[in-house]
């Protein structure tokens, strides 16, 4: 519990709007608010989740289920203006995993209307080109950066891969020990003068 950044978080005042409690704190370029304390900065609605409802769960997002209903009744549009994100009321915070939060809005982070795409493709039993995802056949990417996890099918996957690589033959670009290499890869690195 960060009960100090709490405090901290208190004094930056609050503007009510309808049920939300809504930070000053200072804005990020997402349209969320984060507070500082000891050199470090704290996003305003996990401070509050964390001192209402305890430690965060490992691998959970914080949804602001207000935003899930405006968004559903046509009051709000998401994106980065969204006041939603400045919400610090801890009814309003729930942590749940990423693929809940994104399903739960009808609306993505930029803005752009999701219209199920997320909730399709998980429950999607072939890609587009009809192929089963089978154990056998779906390639699995797991994004470090970012935590997300994508599928494909593994045959179309390969089937790019084939496309991509006759371009490059067709190019005279290097394919796996061709004659010609790609401008910007396979560069000989400098030696670090001693």
């Amino acid at each position: 519990m960060r009960v100090p950044a709490y405090s901290n978080l208190l004094k930056r005042g609050f503007t009510y709007s309808g049920d939300c409690i809504l930070s000053n704190a200072t804005p990020t370029r997402q349209g969320y608010r984060h507070i500082w304390w000891e050199g470090k900065a704290y996003k305003a609605h996990r401070v509050s989740y964390e001192e209402w409802h305890g430690q965060i769960p490992e691998g959970t997002h914080i949804d602001h289920t207000c935003h899930n209903e405006a968004a559903h009744a046509g009051l709000c549009a998401g994106s980065d203006s969204c006041i939603h994100r400045r919400c610090v009321n801890p009814l309003h915070l729930r942590a749940v995993t990423s693929a809940i939060n994104i399903g739960a809005s009808p609306y993505s982070a930029k803005g752009k209307p999701l219209n199920g795409i997320c909730k399709t493709r998980a429950e999607s039993t072939h890609c587009k080109q009809g192929h089963e995802f089978s154990p056998d056949n779906t390639y699995v990417f797991h994004n470090k950066k970012t935590g997300w996890s994508t599928r494909q099918c593994l045959t179309c996957r390969k089937a790019n891969i084939a496309k991509l690589r006759d371009k490059r033959v067709a190019a005279g670009l290097t394919v796996h020990g061709g004659t010609r290499q790609l401008p910007f890869v396979n560069k000989p690195r400098k030696k670090k003068a001693e």
